[in-house]
Parts: structure tokens; C-alpha cells; sequence
């Protein structure tokens, strides 16, 4: 019964987006044969891997001079009660981390090291750092168990792991009590003591810097990584400055209530005239336990051509403002069950008429789509990749087939390309 109540209540959701808008906007696609492969990466370009495990949020990055990044890596399984809300695309032959895995082996652009130069976990969430269960593999190198970003480590290794709260673990204060039952994150801590042990790279992420997260040459000085936040500190928009947005998270830690979305990392990339924007499961309004962190940061940084939807596309987040401020031209949802398409968001996509690419999505909830979304609806159910052209002036989406166990990249279809903003 409740089901068919929430099912009624998306549809009326989703109906009522079907909302006219003056801006018209078009995109060339091309033909593509099913047995096309992406090409691989070249020097000058910069590409974009929103990897779908239907576990959690994963996105892969190769700069234009080949340093890799990761950015979260979630595993999470679908709960058996309710499976039709969930995509079931993983099979029973891997995991989540073995897929990005190979995934990323089959695109690295150093086929004899495979490595991540970079690996970042947003927040501390099952679905972005992985989840520690009874059927978890305990690793061969120490007291911790794999899955997600500690599993992906053993087939490719990290050089530098950037969090929110190294190392004391301590942010908001009371953080390492309240997560001191918490498998998951315990597990992580073991993590993080193994590769101090081992002379691996771990740090914070620093809020407002541009030199953190770096290439390796200086061949493309028109690229940039903005750190644009790291718990209540967000860039301003000037040099590397910061203001400090500290909502007593600490209240909420005491009383049991805790929330780590409003504390998520985000990041701005630009490449010449493209600029890229993803932020975890960042919140955009002042309820309850969660905070409008989203204002602010639509201050600082105005235009993009792509964001990631904040936190999935749920309805905490995505607040009018911030989307109409960053204005971009492609949104791109990481879903992974029905319960992520959700009103507020969904018509922040439709009032500024951008084109919607989202990894899973189940027919039966497009069919509730309003015409006009539906229009908007340009990729689904697959790998999504953006490949921006040397010097950012122009990029492509290609939806990858994610029911290829082989990793050969194949092109389902192609959208673009699109002009960067200038």
C-alpha cells in the first residue's frame, strides 16, 4: 500500500514539472554503431567518468596531462524489501570497487602503472566510501577489511587519499564518538593507520586552494582544480580566501541527529572555457539537521557548463538559487533507486532547461516524467562520459554500455558536442 502511495504521489511530482520555458537549446547527436568503442584518452584531453555500479557515486577523471582522480566510491547493495526501487545492473561476479577497477584499467592512460595519483571521499557515507559488512574481504596488508575506496586501493593503488577530517577524525568535535559503533568508519580509520605506516600519502582537503590537487607538468596552465570546500569552510571566490559557515554541527553530534551531507567535499575544474562542478551530497536548504551550503558556494564561482546534481538529486538539496546561479548546460544525476528523483531538483532541471544524463534510471518512473522532462532526458542507464577538447573550448557525452563485464567501452550514444561557456 505504501508503495503504490509513493508511486501516485511521484507521478502527480513529476506531472507537474511540465512547465514551459523560453529558453530553447539544442544539441547535434550522432549515429552510433553499438560496437563502437570510446576511444582512448589522448594527451590535451580531459575526461570525465561517471562509472555506474548502482552501488554508490563514482566519477574518474584523467587530466590533460594523464594524472588520475577519483572522486568517491560507494558500495552499497540494494535491500531485498523493495529491489524494484533499486537498479540491479552489478552482477554476482563483482564487486563495486572491481568494477571501477577495471573499468579504469581498460581507460588509464598508463597501461604499465596502473595508479590513482589522487582518490577523494566526499563525506562518510556507505554509498561514497564503501560499506563494511559480514561478507567483507579482510585485506592481505592489515587489520582492515575491503570494499570501496579501501578495496579499490588493492588493484589500484592511491598515491594521496583526500578526506574531510584527516587526522584527527575529530570535525565536527565529537565525531570520533559518535562514529565509534560505526563498522564502516572504523574500518576506514584502520585504513588510514596502514598507509601512515606505509609512508602513503594521506591529507584534509584544503578549502579555497588551487595548488592542492595538481598536474604533474606544467603543460596546461589554463587547467585548474578549485577546492571550493571542506566541512563549514567555503572559498569566497577570491585568491584562496575562506569563510567560515559554522553551523553547530557539534548540537547535532550530542543529540544524536548527525548528519554528514552539509560537511561534503566539493570541487570546481576548469580547462580553458569549461568548467566542471561536483560537491557529494552537499545540502542546499536550512532544515532540520541539514544547512543551505549550496548559496554560498553559487556566490563564489557563477557559470558552469556541468554540475553533478548535490546528494543524488534528493530534495534536501538543489535550492533554486544555486542552480540558476551556476546555469549549466548539462546536469548529471548519480542515482541509484527511485527515491532520488525527487520534485525540487527535478524542476530546477526543467526551469533552466538543462540536458539530464543520470546512470540509472527505471522506465516505469520516466514514464511519470512530464513531456518536458522527458524532453531533457538525453542519456540513461549507462556509464556517463564527458570528453572535453584540448584547451576546454568544446566537449561530448557518451553513454557507455554498463552491461558490458568486459570493459570494452562501447558506445551506446553520443550527444554533442557542446560549446563551452565563454
Amino acid at each position: 500500500m505504501l508503495k503504490n502511495i509513493f508511486i501516485i504521489l511521484l507521478g502527480f511530482i513529476l506531472i507537474s514539472c511540465n512547465k514551459e520555458n523560453n529558453k530553447i537549446k539544442e544539441t547535434t547527436s550522432s549515429d552510433i554503431n553499438i560496437q563502437e568503442k570510446l576511444k582512448k584518452w589522448e594527451k590535451g584531453i580531459f575526461d570525465i567518468h561517471h562509472i555506474n555500479t548502482a552501488s554508490g557515486d563514482v566519477t574518474f577523471f584523467i587530466f590533460p596531462d594523464g594524472t588520475t582522480m577519483l572522486f568517491d566510491l560507494g558500495a552499497v547493495n540494494a535491500p531485498k524489501d523493495n529491489p524494484e526501487y533499486f537498479s540491479l545492473k552489478t552482477n554476482e561476479l563483482f564487486t563495486p570497487a572491481q568494477i571501477v577497477a577495471k573499468y579504469i584499467q581498460a581507460i588509464h592512460p598508463d597501461t604499465t602503472s596502473t595508479h590513482l595519483n589522487y582518490a577523494l571521499i566526499s563525506h562518510f557515507h556507505e554509498d561514497h566510501y564503501g560499506k563494511i559488512d559480514s561478507e567483507s574481504e579482510k585485506s592481505v596488508n592489515g587489520e582492515y577489511f575491503l570494499s570501496g575506496i579501501t578495496e579499490v586501493d588493492k588493484y589500484v593503488p592511491i598515491d594521496k587519499l583526500i578526506d574531510r577530517a584527516y587526522p584527527e577524525y575529530n570535525e565536527p568535535e565529537g565525531l570520533t564518538e559518535y562514529y565509534s559503533r560505526n563498522v564502516t568508519f572504523q574500518n576506514y580509520l584502520k585504513f588510514i593507520d596502514f598507509r601512515n605506516s606505509n609512508n602513503k600519502f594521506t591529507e584534509r582537503l584544503i578549502a579555497g586552494s588551487n595548488k592542492q590537487i595538481k598536474l604533474k607538468s606544467e603543460s596546461f596552465p589554463e587547467f585548474e582544480v578549485r577546492n571550493l570546500k571542506t566541512n563549514h569552510r567555503i572559498w569566497n571566490g577570491i585568491d584562496n580566501k575562506v569563510d567560515d559557515y559554522n553551523h553547530d554541527f557539534s548540537k547535532f553530534v550530542q543529540n544524536h541527529g548527525f548528519n554528514e551531507n552539509p560537511l561534503s567535499l566539493a570541487l570546481k575544474i576548469n580547462y580553458g572555457d569549461f568548467d566542471y562542478y561536483t560537491g557529494g551530497d552537499l545540502t542546499g536548504y536550512d532544515w532540520r539537521n541539514v544547512f543551505d551550503m549550496e548559496t554560498p558556494i553559487a556566490k563564489a564561482i557563477g557559470e558552469v557548463d556541468v554540475i553533478t546534481l548535490n546528494h543524488h538529486g534528493f530534495h534536501d538539496a538543489t535550492n533554486e538559487f544555486f542552480m540558476s546561479r551556476l546555469s549549466p548546460k548539462v546536469v548529471v544525476n548519480q542515482s541509484r533507486h527511485t527515491p532520488h528523483f525527487q520534485f525540487t531538483p527535478l524542476q530546477q532541471v526543467v526551469n533552466i532547461n538543462a540536458d539530464f544524463y543520470v546512470n540509472n534510471l527505471h522506465e516505469e518512473t520516466f514514464n511519470l516524467f512530464s513531456k518536458k522532462l522527458k524532453g531533457l532526458v538525453k542519456g540513461k542507464n549507462g556509464h556517463i562520459v564527458i570528453r572535453v577538447e584540448p584547451k576546454g573550448s568544446e566537449y561530448s557525452i557518451y553513454l557507455i554500455d554498463d552491461d558490458d563485464f568486459d570493459f570494452d567501452l562501447k558506445i551506446i550514444d553520443k550527444k554533442g558536442p557542446y560549446t563551452s561557456n565563454k
